[in-house]
């Protein structure tokens, strides 16, 4: 099985926002267009040779306090891919090249530090 080739250009924006014992972080994350196979010759190997940008946005809200005995407790939930976009089509048997290949995600977390 090979992997398509990787983007040339990858970017990761991430915002937090903290009041209080409630945090809020929104992230953004680009992933450039590239080719699929960069030996072939679109319109003699392959028809469509590239594999589209993908631009995805992450939400994560949590809360926490400090405990009586000082440690520290958080609860997160994160939704990822929050608009739900597809992941760009890549034909074949191949390994993901860093697109989103899961749709919309929820994910909840407790972290305890004592």
């Amino acid at each position: 099985m090979r992997t398509v080739e990787r983007p040339a250009y990858t970017a990761v924006l991430t915002a937090h926002y903290h009041a209080g014992p409630w945090s809020l972080r929104a992230q953004q994350r680009y992933y450039d267009s590239t080719l699929f196979n960069s030996t072939w010759t679109e319109g003699v190997d392959v028809d469509d040779n590239s594999i589209s940008s993908q631009s995805l946005t992450s939400l994560g809200l949590s809360y926490g306090q400090v405990m009586n005995s000082g440690g520290e407790w958080r609860l997160a939930f994160n939704v990822m891919n929050l608009f739900d976009r597809e992941a760009p089509v890549i034909p074949g048997q191949v390994l993901a090249n860093g697109h989103d290949q899961y749709g919309r995600r929820f994910q909840l977390g407790l972290t305890l530090d004592y």
